[in-house]
């Protein structure tokens, strides 16, 4: 099974992003503004060779983010959706030297936490998708022995209490270990105790799904970093207030 994954603004790190109107301190309570580049060099891999590029592109995702405009350096070659995801495909044909290409957008993001979870209360939703999000997968491995054990101690009187005692075991096994290039999984990170904010993410909604409760990984760029814009973290399913978001490595 592929790998479920919800998409908030882009789900790829380009090789230069800028944003404007960003404040360093957002007020989580009202919409915010915000214009960002995504950039990329297509290097042709010699004279009169052509290069591509195929890139994610944000769309309006409701209660979360509303897309207003996408512009581009250079037209696209096309644009198609797959899995409910949408993208462009850039071709370069007899190039002679490096092409970079600038991808502007603007939107708006929707304040969305627990306490507007609770005001705008749950949205419709099909429940033969929540089994997707209760599936094992690959790196998301819910069915292993060691996460179905850890997730049997977790207890709470509610769901949100479960909820919290998942988190908070999350935050008391792992070790942050800065940025990664091998993700481990949720059982690697489980075994190793360690990991950046991809490892976080995934153990804690092995962890959840092993508790029968749906989670999701989401992938993205946050507007307000310190290394680098891109970053992973979870949505849960709760059964009073719908999609609700958690971010195990920034609450660590």
């Amino acid at each position: 099974m592929n790998r479920v994954v919800l998409i908030i603004l882009a789900a790829v790190l380009p090789t230069g992003l800028t944003t404007a109107n960003a404040s360093s301190s957002p007020s989580a309570s009202r919409d915010r503004d915000i214009q960002f580049d995504m950039t990329y060099t297509l290097t042709p891999r010699g004279p009169g060779a052509g290069a591509s590029l195929v890139t994610l592109l944000p769309q309006t995702i409701t209660d979360r983010q509303t897309v207003r405009d996408i512009s581009y350096s250079h037209q696209p070659s096309g644009l198609f959706s797959e899995n409910g995801n949408l993208y462009a495909r850039f071709d370069i044909r007899d190039a002679s030297e490096p092409m970079k290409i600038v991808i502007s957008v603007d939107a708006t993001l929707h304040p969305h936490d627990f306490e507007t979870a609770k005001k705008r209360g749950p949205r419709p939703i099909d429940a033969t998708d929540l089994e997707n999000y209760l599936r094992h997968e690959r790196r998301i491995e819910s069915d292993a022995g060691e996460i179905r054990k850890a997730a049997k101690q977790i207890v709470g009187d509610s769901e949100i209490g479960i909820i919290r005692a998942a988190l908070g075991r999350v935050l008391s096994h792992m070790n942050y270990s800065g940025f990664q290039s091998e993700e481990l999984g949720a059982l690697g990170a489980w075994r190793e105790r360690r990991g950046d904010c991809t490892e976080y993410s995934d153990l804690l909604i092995a962890l959840l799904r092993a508790r029968g409760i749906p989670a999701r990984a989401v992938s993205g760029f946050i507007t307000s970093f310190s290394d680098v814009p891109h970053h992973n973290w979870v949505e849960v399913f709760t059964t009073d207030y719908g999609w609700v978001p958690l971010d195990p490595l920034h609450v660590a």
